[in-house]
Protein backbone atom coordinates (compact mmCIF):
# COMPACT_ATOMS: atom_id res chain seq x y z
CA UNK A 1 0.00 0.00 0.00
CA UNK A 2 1.49 3.37 -1.34
CA UNK A 3 1.62 6.67 0.79
CA UNK A 4 -1.48 7.82 -1.09
CA UNK A 5 -3.46 4.52 -0.91
CA UNK A 6 -3.04 4.54 2.98
CA UNK A 7 -4.17 8.33 3.39
CA UNK A 8 -7.06 7.28 1.54
CA UNK A 9 -7.48 4.28 3.64
CA UNK A 10 -7.18 6.42 6.74
CA UNK A 11 -9.70 9.27 5.45
CA UNK A 12 -12.05 5.73 5.30
CA UNK A 13 -11.82 4.58 8.42
CA UNK A 14 -11.96 8.38 10.08
CA UNK A 15 -15.37 8.70 8.21
CA UNK A 16 -16.95 5.39 9.73
CA UNK A 17 -19.46 5.37 12.49
CA UNK A 18 -17.89 4.08 15.47
CA UNK A 19 -19.31 0.58 15.79
CA UNK A 20 -17.98 0.14 12.08
CA UNK A 21 -14.41 1.64 12.81
CA UNK A 22 -14.45 -0.69 15.32
CA UNK A 23 -15.10 -3.94 14.13
CA UNK A 24 -12.53 -2.96 11.55
CA UNK A 25 -9.92 -2.22 13.49
CA UNK A 26 -10.31 -4.80 15.89
CA UNK A 27 -12.28 -7.50 15.02
CA UNK A 28 -14.75 -9.29 17.25
CA UNK A 29 -12.47 -8.41 20.37
CA UNK A 30 -12.56 -4.49 20.96
CA UNK A 31 -10.09 -3.87 24.04
CA UNK A 32 -11.73 -3.81 27.20
CA UNK A 33 -10.82 -2.88 30.44
CA UNK A 34 -9.36 -6.26 31.91
CA UNK A 35 -7.28 -9.15 31.64
CA UNK A 36 -6.89 -11.68 28.22
CA UNK A 37 -4.67 -14.10 30.41
CA UNK A 38 -2.93 -14.06 33.77
CA UNK A 39 -0.54 -16.08 35.86
CA UNK A 40 0.21 -15.46 39.09
CA UNK A 41 3.20 -17.90 38.98
CA UNK A 42 4.39 -19.22 35.88
CA UNK A 43 7.53 -20.79 37.40
CA UNK A 44 4.63 -23.25 37.96
CA UNK A 45 3.73 -23.78 34.45
CA UNK A 46 2.76 -27.09 33.87
CA UNK A 47 4.50 -26.84 30.45
CA UNK A 48 7.87 -26.06 32.53
CA UNK A 49 9.07 -29.78 32.57
CA UNK A 50 12.51 -30.70 32.23
CA UNK A 51 12.08 -32.91 28.99
CA UNK A 52 10.32 -29.78 27.29
CA UNK A 53 13.31 -27.15 28.26
CA UNK A 54 15.37 -29.99 27.28
CA UNK A 55 14.30 -29.49 23.38
CA UNK A 56 14.46 -26.03 23.98
CA UNK A 57 17.65 -26.07 25.06
CA UNK A 58 18.29 -28.08 21.66
CA UNK A 59 16.53 -25.99 19.54
CA UNK A 60 18.04 -22.81 20.97
CA UNK A 61 21.70 -24.24 20.53
CA UNK A 62 20.80 -24.87 16.76
CA UNK A 63 19.07 -22.03 16.32
CA UNK A 64 22.20 -19.52 17.43
CA UNK A 65 24.68 -22.07 15.54
CA UNK A 66 22.46 -20.99 12.65
CA UNK A 67 22.32 -17.57 12.97
CA UNK A 68 26.34 -17.04 13.43
CA UNK A 69 26.81 -19.23 10.31
CA UNK A 70 23.41 -16.56 8.11
CA UNK A 71 25.32 -13.70 9.86
CA UNK A 72 29.52 -14.54 8.58
CA UNK A 73 28.17 -14.72 4.98
CA UNK A 74 26.56 -10.95 5.38
CA UNK A 75 28.41 -8.27 3.76
CA UNK A 76 31.33 -6.97 6.16
CA UNK A 77 29.72 -3.11 6.90
CA UNK A 78 29.45 -1.43 9.76
CA UNK A 79 25.65 -1.32 11.53
CA UNK A 80 24.65 0.82 13.92
CA UNK A 81 22.23 -0.18 16.81
CA UNK A 82 19.68 0.72 19.46
CA UNK A 83 18.75 -0.74 22.92
CA UNK A 84 15.63 0.86 23.45
CA UNK A 85 14.38 0.47 27.16
CA UNK A 86 16.83 0.26 30.17
CA UNK A 87 14.94 -0.80 33.19
CA UNK A 88 17.28 -1.93 36.14
CA UNK A 89 20.28 -1.14 33.85
CA UNK A 90 19.69 -4.51 32.05
CA UNK A 91 20.31 -2.70 28.56
CA UNK A 92 23.02 -0.82 28.93
CA UNK A 93 24.46 -4.05 31.21
CA UNK A 94 24.30 -6.04 27.68
CA UNK A 95 25.99 -2.86 25.66
CA UNK A 96 28.85 -2.30 27.72
CA UNK A 97 30.85 -5.51 27.16
CA UNK A 98 29.59 -5.66 23.48
CA UNK A 99 31.07 -2.45 22.60
CA UNK A 100 34.42 -3.65 23.83
CA UNK A 101 34.02 -6.04 20.93
CA UNK A 102 33.78 -3.72 18.05
CA UNK A 103 29.60 -3.25 18.48
CA UNK A 104 28.47 -0.03 17.86
CA UNK A 105 25.46 0.45 20.02
CA UNK A 106 23.47 3.06 21.68
CA UNK A 107 21.63 2.92 24.53
CA UNK A 108 17.94 5.00 23.63
CA UNK A 109 16.24 5.58 27.06
CA UNK A 110 12.85 6.70 27.47
CA UNK A 111 11.99 9.88 28.74
CA UNK A 112 9.33 8.63 31.14
CA UNK A 113 11.37 6.34 32.97
CA UNK A 114 12.56 8.35 35.61
CA UNK A 115 13.68 5.14 37.84
CA UNK A 116 17.23 6.35 38.53
CA UNK A 117 18.25 2.90 38.25
CA UNK A 118 17.46 2.70 34.88
CA UNK A 119 20.08 5.87 34.44
CA UNK A 120 23.30 4.61 32.94
CA UNK A 121 25.04 6.32 34.91
CA UNK A 122 24.03 4.42 38.46
CA UNK A 123 26.27 1.19 36.86
CA UNK A 124 29.08 3.73 36.86
CA UNK A 125 28.36 5.65 40.28
CA UNK A 126 30.15 5.25 43.07
CA UNK A 127 28.30 7.31 45.85
CA UNK A 128 25.00 6.96 47.58
CA UNK A 129 21.58 8.41 47.76
CA UNK A 130 19.55 8.78 50.70
CA UNK A 131 16.26 6.49 50.01
CA UNK A 132 12.50 8.18 50.75
CA UNK A 133 10.55 6.03 52.39
CA UNK A 134 12.54 3.30 50.73
CA UNK A 135 12.05 4.12 47.24
CA UNK A 136 14.65 5.15 45.18
CA UNK A 137 15.26 8.83 44.76
CA UNK A 138 13.62 10.45 41.73
CA UNK A 139 16.32 11.26 38.41
CA UNK A 140 15.13 14.69 38.20
CA UNK A 141 16.34 15.86 41.30
CA UNK A 142 19.55 13.60 41.95
CA UNK A 143 20.60 13.14 38.13
CA UNK A 144 22.78 15.78 38.71
CA UNK A 145 24.82 13.60 40.64
CA UNK A 146 25.13 10.73 37.96
CA UNK A 147 28.70 10.89 36.15
CA UNK A 148 27.90 11.05 32.38
CA UNK A 149 28.17 8.31 30.02
CA UNK A 150 28.74 7.84 26.54
CA UNK A 151 26.64 6.26 23.81
CA UNK A 152 23.39 7.24 25.57
CA UNK A 153 19.98 8.94 23.80
CA UNK A 154 16.82 10.27 25.52
CA UNK A 155 14.43 12.01 23.03
CA UNK A 156 11.58 13.70 24.35
CA UNK A 157 8.28 11.51 23.87
CA UNK A 158 4.70 12.79 23.52
CA UNK A 159 1.73 11.64 21.42
CA UNK A 160 0.58 12.92 18.66
CA UNK A 161 -2.12 14.95 19.05
CA UNK A 162 -4.44 13.95 16.11
CA UNK A 163 -4.42 11.67 13.30
CA UNK A 164 -2.51 13.84 10.75
CA UNK A 165 0.48 14.20 13.01
CA UNK A 166 0.19 10.74 13.92
CA UNK A 167 0.23 10.24 9.76
CA UNK A 168 2.44 12.44 9.39
CA UNK A 169 5.26 10.90 12.08
CA UNK A 170 4.62 7.65 10.70
CA UNK A 171 3.39 7.05 7.27
CA UNK A 172 5.54 3.52 7.82
CA UNK A 173 2.90 2.40 9.75
CA UNK A 174 -0.67 0.87 8.69
CA UNK A 175 -3.84 3.31 9.02
CA UNK A 176 -5.29 0.72 11.08
CA UNK A 177 -2.32 0.82 13.25
CA UNK A 178 -2.50 4.38 13.73
CA UNK A 179 -5.44 4.04 15.21
CA UNK A 180 -5.48 1.71 17.47
CA UNK A 181 -2.23 2.58 19.27
CA UNK A 182 -2.38 6.86 18.86
CA UNK A 183 -1.94 6.89 22.31
CA UNK A 184 1.07 5.57 22.26
CA UNK A 185 2.92 7.41 19.49
CA UNK A 186 5.39 8.77 19.84
CA UNK A 187 6.70 12.36 18.86
CA UNK A 188 8.89 13.00 15.85
CA UNK A 189 12.35 13.52 17.71
CA UNK A 190 11.65 9.66 19.19
CA UNK A 191 11.08 8.37 15.66
CA UNK A 192 13.76 10.30 14.18
CA UNK A 193 16.08 8.61 16.51
CA UNK A 194 15.47 5.38 16.59
CA UNK A 195 15.40 5.41 12.32
CA UNK A 196 19.19 6.12 12.74
CA UNK A 197 19.79 2.31 13.80
CA UNK A 198 20.03 -0.35 11.58
CA UNK A 199 18.04 -2.48 13.90
CA UNK A 200 17.00 -2.64 17.39
CA UNK A 201 17.01 -4.76 21.24
CA UNK A 202 13.76 -4.13 22.67
CA UNK A 203 12.77 -4.26 26.20
CA UNK A 204 10.32 -3.06 28.75
CA UNK A 205 8.82 -0.57 25.84
CA UNK A 206 9.07 -2.92 23.00
CA UNK A 207 6.28 -1.09 21.42
CA UNK A 208 8.42 1.89 20.39
CA UNK A 209 10.11 -1.02 18.54
CA UNK A 210 7.03 -2.19 16.67
CA UNK A 211 5.77 1.80 15.90
CA UNK A 212 9.28 2.78 15.10
CA UNK A 213 9.22 0.56 11.64
CA UNK A 214 12.68 -0.19 12.26
CA UNK A 215 13.96 -4.07 12.57
CA UNK A 216 14.18 -4.97 16.45
CA UNK A 217 14.47 -8.30 18.65
CA UNK A 218 12.23 -7.81 21.60
CA UNK A 219 13.10 -9.66 25.17
CA UNK A 220 12.15 -9.28 28.47
CA UNK A 221 13.08 -7.41 31.85
CA UNK A 222 9.92 -9.09 34.01
CA UNK A 223 6.30 -7.21 34.01
CA UNK A 224 6.65 -6.29 30.37
CA UNK A 225 5.57 -9.55 29.28
CA UNK A 226 4.31 -11.19 32.65
CA UNK A 227 1.95 -8.08 33.55
CA UNK A 228 1.66 -5.91 30.51
CA UNK A 229 1.36 -8.53 28.03
CA UNK A 230 -2.04 -9.95 30.06
CA UNK A 231 -4.06 -6.89 29.95
CA UNK A 232 -6.53 -6.93 27.50
CA UNK A 233 -6.70 -3.16 27.46
CA UNK A 234 -4.68 -0.91 24.40
CA UNK A 235 -1.79 -1.37 26.33
CA UNK A 236 -1.91 -4.73 26.51
CA UNK A 237 -2.66 -5.79 22.71
CA UNK A 238 0.21 -3.08 21.87
CA UNK A 239 2.48 -4.51 24.36
CA UNK A 240 1.88 -8.45 22.97
CA UNK A 241 1.31 -7.32 19.37
CA UNK A 242 5.03 -6.08 19.48
CA UNK A 243 6.57 -9.46 21.03
CA UNK A 244 4.64 -11.14 18.67
CA UNK A 245 6.44 -9.08 15.41
CA UNK A 246 9.83 -9.02 16.49
CA UNK A 247 12.45 -10.87 14.52
CA UNK A 248 12.76 -12.93 17.46
CA UNK A 249 12.80 -13.13 21.40
CA UNK A 250 15.60 -13.25 23.75
CA UNK A 251 14.14 -15.62 26.07
CA UNK A 252 16.63 -14.88 29.40
CA UNK A 253 15.25 -17.32 31.64
CA UNK A 254 13.00 -20.68 32.00
CA UNK A 255 9.49 -18.72 32.62
CA UNK A 256 10.15 -16.64 29.13
CA UNK A 257 8.60 -20.56 28.01
CA UNK A 258 5.40 -20.04 30.22
CA UNK A 259 4.74 -16.83 29.31
CA UNK A 260 5.50 -17.80 25.23
CA UNK A 261 2.87 -20.70 25.44
CA UNK A 262 -0.01 -18.47 27.50
CA UNK A 263 0.89 -15.83 24.71
CA UNK A 264 0.60 -18.56 21.72
CA UNK A 265 4.33 -17.16 20.84
CA UNK A 266 6.75 -19.06 19.22
CA UNK A 267 9.58 -17.84 18.13
CA UNK A 268 11.14 -17.44 21.57
CA UNK A 269 15.14 -19.00 21.74
CA UNK A 270 17.20 -18.39 25.14
CA UNK A 271 19.95 -16.17 25.17
CA UNK A 272 20.59 -14.36 28.13
CA UNK A 273 21.37 -11.09 29.84
CA UNK A 274 25.00 -10.44 29.59
CA UNK A 275 27.39 -8.76 31.84
CA UNK A 276 30.94 -7.11 31.68
CA UNK A 277 32.96 -9.84 33.96
CA UNK A 278 35.76 -8.08 33.98
CA UNK A 279 34.19 -4.99 35.73
CA UNK A 280 32.12 -7.05 38.20
CA UNK A 281 35.01 -9.55 38.99
CA UNK A 282 36.79 -10.25 42.77
CA UNK A 283 39.13 -7.49 43.79
CA UNK A 284 40.61 -5.73 47.28
CA UNK A 285 38.01 -3.30 48.69
CA UNK A 286 38.57 -1.26 51.87
CA UNK A 287 34.99 -1.29 52.80
CA UNK A 288 35.28 -4.22 54.93
CA UNK A 289 36.98 -2.28 57.83
CA UNK A 290 34.61 0.72 58.19
CA UNK A 291 32.16 -2.19 58.59
CA UNK A 292 34.15 -3.90 61.57
CA UNK A 293 34.81 -0.25 62.70
CA UNK A 294 31.08 0.88 62.93
CA UNK A 295 29.35 -2.56 63.77
CA UNK A 296 32.01 -4.86 64.73
CA UNK A 297 31.88 -8.29 63.80
CA UNK A 298 34.10 -11.03 61.62
CA UNK A 299 31.96 -12.45 59.15
CA UNK A 300 29.66 -10.20 56.97
CA UNK A 301 26.63 -11.28 54.80
CA UNK A 302 25.39 -8.73 51.96
CA UNK A 303 22.33 -8.38 50.59
CA UNK A 304 21.85 -5.56 47.71
CA UNK A 305 18.25 -7.01 46.99
CA UNK A 306 14.74 -4.84 47.97
CA UNK A 307 13.37 -5.21 50.88
CA UNK A 308 9.99 -7.17 49.72
CA UNK A 309 8.63 -10.21 51.35
CA UNK A 310 6.14 -11.04 48.81
CA UNK A 311 8.81 -10.23 45.53
CA UNK A 312 11.67 -11.27 47.16
CA UNK A 313 11.22 -13.32 49.91
CA UNK A 314 12.76 -10.72 52.12
CA UNK A 315 11.38 -12.67 55.12
CA UNK A 316 13.04 -15.95 54.68
CA UNK A 317 16.74 -14.17 54.16
CA UNK A 318 16.04 -12.06 57.39
CA UNK A 319 14.86 -15.05 59.49
CA UNK A 320 17.76 -17.36 58.46
CA UNK A 321 20.21 -15.07 58.90
CA UNK A 322 19.02 -14.63 63.11
CA UNK A 323 19.13 -18.54 63.10
CA UNK A 324 22.38 -18.43 62.06
CA UNK A 325 23.76 -15.14 63.94
CA UNK A 326 22.29 -17.28 67.11
CA UNK A 327 24.94 -19.44 66.91
CA UNK A 328 27.81 -17.60 65.63
CA UNK A 329 28.11 -14.27 67.85
CA UNK A 330 30.07 -12.35 65.12
CA UNK A 331 28.46 -12.70 62.22
CA UNK A 332 27.08 -9.38 60.26
CA UNK A 333 24.50 -8.73 57.64
CA UNK A 334 25.10 -5.20 55.84
CA UNK A 335 21.95 -4.48 54.05
CA UNK A 336 21.01 -1.67 51.48
CA UNK A 337 17.89 0.49 52.52
CA UNK A 338 15.45 -0.13 50.14
CA UNK A 339 11.93 -1.73 49.40
CA UNK A 340 8.19 -2.02 49.70
CA UNK A 341 8.43 -3.29 53.22
CA UNK A 342 11.98 -1.33 54.66
CA UNK A 343 9.57 0.32 57.62
CA UNK A 344 8.47 -3.31 58.85
CA UNK A 345 12.30 -4.71 59.29
CA UNK A 346 14.07 -2.24 62.49
CA UNK A 347 11.34 -3.53 64.90
CA UNK A 348 11.61 -6.95 62.82
CA UNK A 349 15.39 -6.96 63.90
CA UNK A 350 14.51 -6.10 67.11
CA UNK A 351 11.90 -9.07 67.65
CA UNK A 352 14.71 -11.41 66.03
CA UNK A 353 17.34 -10.21 68.32
CA UNK A 354 19.71 -9.18 65.62
CA UNK A 355 19.22 -5.03 65.66
CA UNK A 356 22.87 -4.65 66.96
CA UNK A 357 24.01 -7.05 64.22
CA UNK A 358 22.64 -5.57 61.47
CA UNK A 359 24.38 -2.55 59.48
CA UNK A 360 21.63 -0.72 57.26
CA UNK A 361 23.93 0.81 54.27
CA UNK A 362 22.39 3.49 52.30
CA UNK A 363 21.40 2.83 48.50
CA UNK A 364 24.94 2.73 46.65
CA UNK A 365 25.25 2.92 42.93
CA UNK A 366 26.53 -0.27 40.99
CA UNK A 367 30.49 0.57 40.93
CA UNK A 368 30.53 1.51 45.11
CA UNK A 369 27.94 -2.24 45.42
CA UNK A 370 31.25 -3.92 43.62
CA UNK A 371 33.21 -3.09 46.63
CA UNK A 372 30.66 -3.95 49.17
CA UNK A 373 30.04 -7.62 46.82
CA UNK A 374 34.27 -7.93 47.37
CA UNK A 375 33.96 -6.99 50.82
CA UNK A 376 31.53 -9.66 51.81
CA UNK A 377 32.10 -13.44 52.35
CA UNK A 378 28.38 -13.80 50.80
CA UNK A 379 25.22 -12.83 49.50
CA UNK A 380 21.70 -13.55 50.13
CA UNK A 381 19.73 -12.62 47.00
CA UNK A 382 15.84 -13.80 46.51
CA UNK A 383 13.92 -16.23 47.78
CA UNK A 384 10.45 -16.43 46.52
CA UNK A 385 10.43 -16.67 42.58
CA UNK A 386 13.20 -19.28 42.18
CA UNK A 387 14.99 -17.10 39.46
CA UNK A 388 17.83 -14.94 39.26
CA UNK A 389 18.31 -11.50 38.03
CA UNK A 390 21.29 -9.33 37.54
CA UNK A 391 21.85 -8.93 41.39
CA UNK A 392 22.90 -12.57 41.72
CA UNK A 393 24.87 -12.82 38.27
CA UNK A 394 27.06 -10.00 40.11
CA UNK A 395 27.40 -11.64 43.65
CA UNK A 396 28.50 -14.69 41.62
CA UNK A 397 30.96 -12.32 39.02
CA UNK A 398 32.64 -10.73 42.16
CA UNK A 399 33.56 -13.95 44.31
CA UNK A 400 30.89 -13.60 47.08
CA UNK A 401 28.71 -16.96 47.51
CA UNK A 402 24.98 -16.51 46.50
CA UNK A 403 22.27 -18.26 48.44
CA UNK A 404 18.94 -17.97 47.00
CA UNK A 405 16.30 -19.85 45.88
CA UNK A 406 16.57 -21.26 42.61
CA UNK A 407 14.52 -23.91 40.13
CA UNK A 408 17.21 -25.92 39.85
CA UNK A 409 15.62 -28.45 37.66
CA UNK A 410 14.46 -26.31 35.01
CA UNK A 411 17.70 -24.34 35.02
CA UNK A 412 19.74 -27.63 34.76
CA UNK A 413 17.49 -28.41 31.85
CA UNK A 414 17.40 -25.46 29.86
CA UNK A 415 21.20 -24.02 30.17
CA UNK A 416 23.78 -26.40 28.25
CA UNK A 417 26.16 -24.80 31.57
CA UNK A 418 23.06 -26.43 33.76
CA UNK A 419 21.89 -24.56 36.83
CA UNK A 420 24.14 -21.72 39.03
CA UNK A 421 26.00 -23.05 41.70
CA UNK A 422 24.09 -21.33 44.32
CA UNK A 423 23.89 -22.56 47.18
CA UNK A 424 19.68 -23.33 47.09
CA UNK A 425 17.05 -22.93 49.52
CA UNK A 426 13.87 -21.12 50.08
CA UNK A 427 13.46 -22.00 53.74
CA UNK A 428 15.02 -19.58 56.72
CA UNK A 429 16.46 -23.01 58.06
CA UNK A 430 17.98 -23.54 54.88
CA UNK A 431 19.81 -20.27 54.73
CA UNK A 432 20.86 -20.83 57.95
CA UNK A 433 22.45 -23.76 56.90
CA UNK A 434 24.07 -22.75 54.22
CA UNK A 435 25.87 -19.67 56.16
CA UNK A 436 27.05 -21.74 58.79
CA UNK A 437 29.00 -24.35 55.88
CA UNK A 438 30.52 -20.99 54.48
CA UNK A 439 31.61 -19.23 58.23
CA UNK A 440 32.67 -22.68 59.37
CA UNK A 441 34.69 -24.11 56.32
CA UNK A 442 36.61 -20.98 54.52
CA UNK A 443 38.29 -23.22 52.39
CA UNK A 444 34.76 -24.65 50.82
CA UNK A 445 33.80 -21.35 50.75
CA UNK A 446 36.62 -20.40 48.52
CA UNK A 447 36.02 -23.13 45.85
CA UNK A 448 32.58 -22.19 45.80
CA UNK A 449 33.01 -18.80 45.30
CA UNK A 450 35.34 -19.78 42.49
CA UNK A 451 32.63 -22.05 40.64
CA UNK A 452 30.38 -19.45 40.79
CA UNK A 453 32.45 -17.04 39.56
CA UNK A 454 33.57 -19.75 36.53
CA UNK A 455 29.91 -20.35 35.63
CA UNK A 456 28.60 -16.47 35.10
CA UNK A 457 32.02 -16.05 33.17
CA UNK A 458 30.51 -19.00 30.41
CA UNK A 459 26.95 -18.89 31.21
CA UNK A 460 26.71 -14.68 30.69
CA UNK A 461 30.16 -13.55 29.97
CA UNK A 462 30.01 -10.98 26.68
CA UNK A 463 33.03 -13.12 25.60
CA UNK A 464 30.69 -16.06 24.98
CA UNK A 465 28.00 -14.72 23.90
CA UNK A 466 28.70 -11.86 21.84
CA UNK A 467 28.94 -14.02 18.54
CA UNK A 468 25.34 -14.69 18.86
CA UNK A 469 24.28 -11.10 19.80
CA UNK A 470 26.08 -9.73 16.96
CA UNK A 471 24.57 -12.75 14.33
CA UNK A 472 20.93 -11.88 15.50
CA UNK A 473 21.62 -8.31 15.20
CA UNK A 474 23.22 -8.10 12.36
CA UNK A 475 20.36 -10.59 10.34
CA UNK A 476 17.93 -8.61 11.77
CA UNK A 477 19.37 -5.21 10.55
CA UNK A 478 19.24 -7.25 6.91
CA UNK A 479 15.12 -8.14 7.59
CA UNK A 480 15.91 -11.57 7.99
CA UNK A 481 12.85 -13.42 10.59
CA UNK A 482 13.73 -16.64 12.30
CA UNK A 483 12.39 -18.85 11.26
CA UNK A 484 10.52 -21.31 14.02
CA UNK A 485 9.52 -24.50 12.15
CA UNK A 486 10.73 -26.89 14.43
CA UNK A 487 10.47 -25.12 17.56
CA UNK A 488 9.12 -27.03 20.74
CA UNK A 489 6.84 -24.20 21.63
CA UNK A 490 4.65 -25.01 17.95
CA UNK A 491 3.27 -28.39 20.01
CA UNK A 492 -0.74 -27.98 20.73
CA UNK A 493 -1.64 -26.62 24.46
CA UNK A 494 -2.36 -29.80 25.75
CA UNK A 495 -5.28 -30.12 28.44
CA UNK A 496 -2.96 -29.36 31.76
CA UNK A 497 -2.27 -26.18 29.86
CA UNK A 498 -5.71 -25.48 29.08
CA UNK A 499 -6.85 -26.30 32.83
CA UNK A 500 -3.70 -23.80 34.08
CA UNK A 501 -4.88 -21.08 32.39
CA UNK A 502 -8.20 -20.86 32.43
CA UNK A 503 -7.61 -21.43 36.52
CA UNK A 504 -5.17 -18.90 36.57
CA UNK A 505 -7.22 -15.98 34.82
CA UNK A 506 -10.24 -17.17 37.33
CA UNK A 507 -7.82 -16.22 40.15
CA UNK A 508 -6.48 -13.13 38.23
CA UNK A 509 -6.85 -9.81 40.71
CA UNK A 510 -9.09 -6.75 40.20
CA UNK A 511 -7.52 -5.07 37.01
CA UNK A 512 -5.14 -3.35 36.66
CA UNK A 513 -3.56 -4.42 39.91
CA UNK A 514 -0.34 -6.60 39.21
CA UNK A 515 -1.03 -8.14 42.34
Amino acid sequence: MNATQKADRLEQLIEMSQAQQQENLWGASPPRDGWSSWDSHPWSHPWLTPSNLELVREYSARQRRRWIKAASRLPDEGKKYGFVGNMANNQYMRAKPLRKRGLDIDVVLHPHDGYIISQPGWEEFDGILPTQNGHFPDFVANGGALPDVAGVRCPSVGHCKDVKSAFEFFSHLEPEDILRFLPYLVDGEMYEVLKEYDSLLCAQIVYLGMLSGQPYIATQCGGDIWYECSRADVLGRLQKEAYQRASVVFATNPWSFAHARRYSMRHFVYVPLILDDQYYSPGLSDHREQWQAEIGGDFFVFSAVRLNDQVKGTHVAIEGFARFAAQHPNVRLVLASWGQDTKLYPQRFQELGIADKVLVVPVAGKKRVIEYLRSADCTLDQFSIGYYGASALEGMACGAPVIMRIEKQQYDALLQTGSPPVLNASKAGEVADHLSLLYENPIERQNIAKAQRDWVVVSHGAEAWAATYSAALRLTAAGKRFGCFWSPLRKRLNDDEKDYHAEQLAQAPIFPNYQ
